[in-house]
């Protein structure tokens, strides 16, 4: 899918999240808009990661444990409407990304005052130490292993004759 059909599903899907604020978290339409507006986000690029991250965590389902209310009732899903209403307002951002262009890093150094920040964000470059000769030896050293002679080496298996083994006779 290339990324203004991703968008238009996007805002589908924020249209579709008023019908589904009388829901809860296990109703079957609910489900249903929660696994196609993935499927969407998995499509983007990597540059929307942090709100397609932010998305995933919402829970829509109070995980707690609440003495006395042992079945679930439609008071009880605040935490369902809340996080509802945090998941339109994060594909609202992935939809607002796009009109604004989002900016791409640029390798081009454009003033001095750039120059700072860029260097204080890439890693220090590891140099390689300067090997020591002699002094003691920290590893142990196994010895070398001696060849095998042509004795010792098991020969293949002969195809077509009786094995080595013996076998024993039948008994009459």
């Amino acid at each position: 899918m290339e990324l203004p059909e991703i968008l238009d599903g996007l805002k589908i899907k924020i249209k579709e999240t008023d019908k589904l604020t009388g829901l809860n978290s296990r109703h079957f339409g609910f489900k249903n808009w929660h696994n196609t507006t993935l499927s969407l986000l998995r499509n983007l690029p990597s540059a929307y990661s942090n709100e397609i991250n932010d998305f995933k965590r919402l829970s829509f389902e109070d995980t707690g444990f609440h003495r006395g209310n042992r079945f679930f009732t439609q008071t009880d899903n605040t935490k369902y409407r809340e996080d509802l209403g945090t998941a339109a307002d994060v594909l609202e951002k992935i939809v607002s990304i796009k009109k604004s262009e989002k900016p791409k890093i640029s390798t081009v150094k454009t003033s001095k005052a750039d120059a700072p920040e860029e260097t204080a964000q890439t890693p220090p470059v590891k140099k390689p130490a300067v090997k020591k000769q002699g002094g003691p030896v920290t590893a142990s050293v196994k010895k070398a292993k001696k060849p095998k002679t042509s004795d010792s080496v098991r020969s293949p298996a002969k195809t077509g004759k009786a094995s080595g083994r013996k076998k024993k006779p039948l008994k009459e």
